[in-house]
């Protein structure tokens, strides 16, 4: 039979394994977050040069018709 010292430590060693896993599953999740965070980061800045790369064919393009237009005249 156990004395109460040792059902005493029994207990503590249980709580302590209790807040290690604890503290394990927050850092993955806390991991996990900052690697959502980071694909989300990626797919904006992405999808920001996307719309700049449009933009700028956009505005070459009106560019390139404006010339046309003066070449014939136009304006």
């Amino acid at each position: 039979m156990p004395s109460v010292g040792s059902c005493e430590t029994d207990i503590i060693g249980q709580e302590a394994d209790a807040l290690r896993q604890y503290e394990e599953a927050l850092s993955q999740t806390i991991d996990m977050d900052a690697g959502l965070k980071g694909e989300e980061l990626h797919n904006a800045l992405k999808k920001a040069q996307e719309t700049a790369d449009r933009d700028a064919r956009t505005a070459e393009i009106v560019g390139l018709v404006e010339q046309l237009e003066e070449r014939l005249g136009k304006k």
